[in-house]
């Protein structure tokens, strides 16, 4: 029951008694359901004091604080965390107060997006913090260093293939890509790529001194061409010939949430092993002709179709054999 009385102007007194049993139990719902969030979370009135605030905003920001702060500024609990929990902050060479004045400015400006912050040694927290309509701020903290410690793995793990690798999201901006992405792109560790599209890459990688050749007679086009090649990936992968002469394999695939993932193969000295085969084949003095499993003509040098005139029309990389070769024993000679 709230009791509310006062005096008379005869000296007397008036009173009012009120029910609040179900604004009371509201409130403990809403305790109850505030504490039982696994996040930090706290609501900060026009003045940035905290008006309510559970466990986990504690947690969050040090064990040395009080177990109720209801009343304290958000800065005041800025700086204990910094002064009493943060590592870093007990370097000498630490910034205290730029730390505190940033923290604040963002706090005071909050991004419409949540935002990591590193809580020092290997924790990180994301923050979401929005203005009220009073004036006042709302705020969750959630501990993320578990999932940063298993992205760092993973981005470890990508840095240790000797291939490019990148993966887009479904509106084509780059989530994660290795250093050997960043090399065979021709973009080195001072271009931040994530968060950049595909089209944004390749302008950039074709104003660099190594590029694609295509890109140095008609940019435009080339551009055009690559990124139809990129959103629409093809069983055969993409060579790019670099200004430099090395040349690439981009294997490109759609993921399942609309993304789209690639592999950056450097196969210049696989090329160049091939050209001087072919170098070799051709060098020869008889005919040659190679049959790949599938019955297809994988290689021939121009003494072969001199040979076997009639033969020669049918003959293409690719091209099946069965029209000339199917009654041929293995080691016979094709007859002309």
């Amino acid at each position: 029951m709230r009791i509310s009385e006062r005096r008379t102007s005869d000296g007397g007194y008036v009173g009012t008694w009120t029910d609040v049993t179900a604004e009371r139990m509201a409130q403990h719902r809403l305790r109850d359901a505030i504490d039982s969030l696994p996040d930090g979370f706290a609501l900060f009135d026009a003045d940035d004091r905290v008006i309510i605030h559970n466990a986990g905003f504690l947690d969050a920001y040090s064990s040395k604080i009080k177990s109720d702060v209801t009343g304290q500024t958000f800065e005041e609990t800025v700086r204990t965390f910094v002064e009493n929990t943060m590592p870093e902050a007990q370097d000498p060479a630490f910034d205290r107060e730029a730390w505190i004045a940033q923290r604040m400015a963002r706090h005071r400006n909050p991004p419409r997006e949540p935002f990591e912050v590193k809580w020092g040694g290997d924790r990180w927290m994301r923050v979401s913090e929005q203005r009220t309509s009073h004036g006042g701020y709302v705020g969750i903290w959630t501990d993320v260093t578990e999932i940063k410690r298993i992205g760092q793995r993973l981005q470890d793990a990508i840095n240790a293939l000797s291939d490019g690798f990148a993966l887009f999201d479904a509106e084509d901006r780059l989530i994660v890509c290795n250093e050997a992405f960043r090399s065979q792109s021709a973009l080195h560790g001072g271009d931040d790529l994530v968060g950049q599209t595909m089209e944004q890459i390749l302008r950039a990688f074709a104003a660099s001194d190594v590029t694609d050749t295509r890109a140095r007679t008609d940019l435009e086009g080339w551009i055009a061409q690559r990124l139809q090649h990129h959103r629409n990936p093809q069983a055969e992968p993409y060579e790019q010939v670099l200004t430099n002469g090395r040349i690439l394999h981009i294997s490109e695939n759609r993921t399942s949430d609309g993304g789209i993932v690639g592999i950056w193969t450097d196969v210049t000295a696989l090329k160049q092993a091939e050209r001087r085969l072919e170098d070799a084949i051709k060098s020869l003095n008889e005919g040659f002709v190679l049959i790949d499993k599938d019955g297809r003509f994988a290689a021939y040098n121009e003494r072969f179709l001199q040979l076997y005139p009639k033969t020669a029309p049918h003959v293409a990389v690719g091209a099946p054999s069965t029209r000339c070769c199917a009654k041929v024993p293995a080691r016979a000679s094709i007859p002309a």
